[in-house]
């Protein structure tokens, strides 16, 4: 499971945000294709890093998550 990954930044820590993440994941697995789950958790840290930060803009995000995707 996720909790064994090394290199991975966000773990789920409630079921409603763990849900959430599966969400996420199933999104990166539809743009991605098949790949290992290492590599679809750590395209969610990338995907979560752009969202969260507060300096860039909405539409300055939405364009680096589809860079990264």
């Amino acid at each position: 499971g996720i909790d064994e990954m090394v290199g991975i930044v966000y773990k789920p820590k409630t079921k409603e945000t763990r849900e959430t993440y599966e969400v996420l994941l199933s999104f990166i697995h539809a743009a991605l294709g098949d790949q290992p789950r290492d590599i679809l958790c750590g395209a969610a840290d990338e995907v979560l890093a752009v969202l969260k930060n507060d300096k860039m803009r909405d539409k300055e995000r939405r364009r680096e998550v589809e860079q990264l995707l």
